[in-house]
């Protein structure tokens, strides 16, 4: 009986080791209409998720502080950013924030669906979370209420080396 206690436990830590939290897969519509899906991001890049509400304060700030440094868009890759509201809200955040001219930003809304909301169980806003090149998660940030702040906690990160990414 002893044993088979110790198999089940030993099964079960080696099943968490191997669960890796990877990026979540998603589909979303960019600011030209167009489709973007997970799968169909570049390979062997890092990247960021941001998942943001257009109209929240703390994401206008915290875009506003991402924008003015820049230092985040010349770091990673890929920039990914979120979020589940309308189109028209979405959109009028990416030109309020001329978030375009990054060529490595992909801006897009997921919809009502919330996919990626639900599955990294996000419940504040902005969220913050890194991927190394193979697009598994090496930390997430949770805004708690102070824009200028969740971004000092990602220049942090990002200051890391390329490989911890």
């Amino acid at each position: 009986m002893k044993l088979k206690l110790i198999i089940l436990l030993f099964m079960i830590i080696c099943c968490r080791a191997l669960a890796q939290d990877k990026l979540p897969a998603f589909l979303i519509v960019n600011t030209s209409g167009n489709y973007v899906r997970s799968s169909a991001l570049p390979v062997n890049k890092s990247a960021i998720l941001i998942y943001f509400q257009p109209d929240c304060e703390d994401c206008r700030q915290f875009t506003a502080l991402l924008v003015k440094d820049d230092v985040i868009f010349r770091r990673y890759d890929q920039v990914i950013m979120i979020t589940n509201s309308e189109f028209r809200s979405m959109r009028q955040f990416v030109a309020d924030f001329k978030l375009n001219e990054k060529k490595n930003v992909i801006v897009g809304t997921e919809g009502w669906t919330s996919t990626v909301q639900r599955k990294l169980n996000i419940t504040r806003f902005p969220f913050v979370t890194g991927y190394n090149k193979d697009k598994i998660q090496r930390w997430r940030l949770t805004n708690e209420g102070n824009a200028s702040k969740l971004y000092d906690q990602l220049k942090r990160f990002s200051s890391r080396s390329k490989n911890d990414h």
